[in-house]
């Protein structure tokens, strides 16, 4: 049975008619609770093998659980809204000694009465919202043994809102948390008459009283005039005040183990009363800054399974902590994000960028995030959640960039990104030819010079290679004369055009094509004419296109193949008819 989904409740309102009160105080008062059965559960002479496990009880007016003589097993139970008599409690123990394991005591007259020669074990329960009679109350003889346990938000009326101890009661506890507890006289924290207590690993902190805010040590003497002073002994404890908030009656004895201290535990969030004066309870998991972290006996050896009240191992990261938990923060997770292709640029002055994303990366503590990304890039390690880094070589590849967070306890597992640079860029490549018209038209060969710029981002030598060359008139066409092979090439690529053009037709054009290729395959294609003109017409061509500006195409009055008709143009008339 899931106890979480399927709760079990037994119920001591026989009448169903039970008032709720704001304060557990009120149950004595509270007439509805008149006719509530006086014990919802009652053991007798009940011995370990008697198992109660996982259910809700509520409203006993004497005590929601009462065993005598004996020693019964009690685990995840609640017990809840029990009281109304005068020495009433959510469980009541007499001259038993019950193992109470994982249980809740939250709003009851008293959480829990232990009463001559009762010695439970309790661990990993909570206390909390409990009053007339506090959190725990234990009489004559009565040595309780209370490991990982929370005391908090409970109060008295008169001494010890947390525990009251009387005639030689002598509980131990260790890692326990006791805060924000309120008695009316003595002793917010405890209060021992004529008993002793020791408190290993524990945590004292914020609670409240006229006098002797965390603990009272008191003094009682029996009818024979024997005096029965109270000590209490700290080992690795936090303890509020230190000896300002614990109050020492004379002959009574405060003993400080090593490893005490005084310091706020810095709790996630400490509980505390609304305007109504309702107890609010908080979150007493420690910070990561806490002093109490790794700060209990450096020589505790915790039993086997022994957990925190989480249920996580007793002890993480080498050391005991002080309180009900162990600090734990679960490894920060880093994530560098999606793998990334980018585009080359390494034969450019930045060099390939890239920016990397770690913004996925998280810490379910909430604790703030550091970065460092690692990898072949300038200036590794990066830091930040979104750098950008320049790689080292830039070239097309896979480049493993790693990122490792930390949230200021310990490194996450480190968690890659892969970088692929890519060239689908082609070069940048302009072409221009010498002599860019031939004159006279006299047959003769004539060397044509090209020459060209070009420039890749990840390139830096592309390949340029001629294409080919195509002219506007045939070898045959009427009026050339009788010549061929107008178009020679020589073995070391030299150009060679025939000035020549028909005499009946217009202008001979020579288109000379060249292609410029990176490493990838990229691939830019320009060309360059060579004219030879009809006439001077060509001249006054030039004059009508004047400043005509369009550098992706080519046309005859664009004499240097720069894009631009303009005295350049006119110029190189001149030259070649001067040629």
């Amino acid at each position: 049975r899931d106890i979480e989904l399927y709760e079990t409740i037994l119920s001591g309102d026989l009448d169903g008619n039970d008032v709720q009160v704001n304060d557990p105080c009120d149950l004595q008062d509270e007439r509805s609770r008149f006719g509530n059965s006086l014990r919802v559960l009652f053991t007798y002479g009940a011995d370990a093998s008697t198992v109660l496990d996982g259910l809700t009880i509520y409203g006993g007016y004497y005590s929601g659980m009462t065993n005598d003589y004996g020693g019964p097993t009690i685990c995840n139970c609640t017990f809840i809204g029990n009281g109304g008599d005068l020495i009433s409690a959510g469980m009541y123990n007499y001259e038993s000694s019950p193992a109470v394991d994982n249980c809740k005591f939250t709003e009851n007259n008293c959480g829990m009465q232990n009463r001559f020669k009762s010695s439970p074990s309790v661990t990993n329960c909570t206390f909390t919202g409990n009053s007339d009679d506090g959190g725990m109350y234990n009489l004559s003889l009565s040595n309780p043994l209370l490991s990982n346990c929370l005391f908090s938000g409970n109060k008295s009326s008169e001494n010890g809102g947390a525990l009251q101890n009387y005639y030689l009661s002598n509980p131990t506890l260790i890692n326990c948390t006791i805060t924000g507890n309120w008695a009316g006289t003595y002793g917010g924290g405890m209060y021992n008459f004529g008993s002793d207590a020791k408190l290993i690993n524990c945590i004292l902190w914020d609670n409240s009283a006229e006098e002797g805010k965390q603990i009272y040590l008191d003094k009682y003497i029996d009818r024979w005039g024997i005096w029965y002073p109270s000590e209490i002994y700290f080992i690795c404890s936090d303890v509020g005040g230190l000896n300002t908030d614990i109050y020492v009656e004379p002959g009574c004895i405060l003993k400080w183990g090593p490893g005490n201290i005084d310091a706020d535990p810095l709790f996630v969030e400490p509980g505390y009363l609304d305007v109504n004066g309702v107890w609010i309870d908080g979150d007493y998991h420690l910070l990561p800054v806490s002093p109490c972290i790794d700060a209990g006996d450096p020589d505790y050896i915790p039993e086997p399974n022994e957990t925190d009240l989480d249920g996580r191992p007793r002890i993480i990261g080498g050391r005991i902590d002080m309180g009900i938990y162990e600090y734990f923060s679960p490894r920060p997770v880093a994530e560098a994000g999606p793998d990334q292709l980018v585009e080359c640029a390494c034969n450019t002055q930045e060099g390939t960028k890239v920016t990397l994303d770690g913004t996925g990366s998280y810490d379910e503590g909430d604790n703030p995030l550091t970065f460092t990304w690692t990898g072949p890039f300038i200036e590794s390690p990066a830091n930040g959640a979104t750098p950008t880094v320049i790689l080292e070589s830039g070239c097309p590849g896979e480049y493993v960039i790693t990122l490792v967070v930390n949230n200021g306890i310990e490194d996450s597992e480190p968690n890659d990104v892969v970088i692929t640079v890519v060239d689908t860029t082609p070069p940048e490549f302009s072409l221009t030819v010498s002599p860019a018209v031939l004159w006279p038209p006299n047959h003769k060969m004539v060397e044509i010079t090209p020459s060209w710029t070009v420039s890749d981002k990840c390139d830096a030598s592309p390949d340029v290679s001629l294409v080919g060359i195509v002219m506007s008139e045939g070898d045959d066409t009427v009026g050339v004369g009788h010549t061929s092979d107008d178009i020679q090439i020589g073995e070391d690529g030299s150009i060679y055009l025939r000035a020549e053009r028909s005499g009946t037709s217009s202008d001979r054009v020579y288109t000379i094509t060249f292609q410029a290729v990176d490493d990838s395959g990229n691939t830019t294609v320009r060309s360059a004419i060579v004219s030879i003109p009809h006439d001077f017409k060509v001249l006054a061509g030039i004059g009508a296109k004047w400043l005509w500006i369009k550098p992706a195409e080519r046309i005859s009055e664009d004499l240097n193949s720069d894009g631009i008709v303009n005295f350049t143009d006119f110029a190189k008339f001149a030259e070649n008819w001067i040629k």
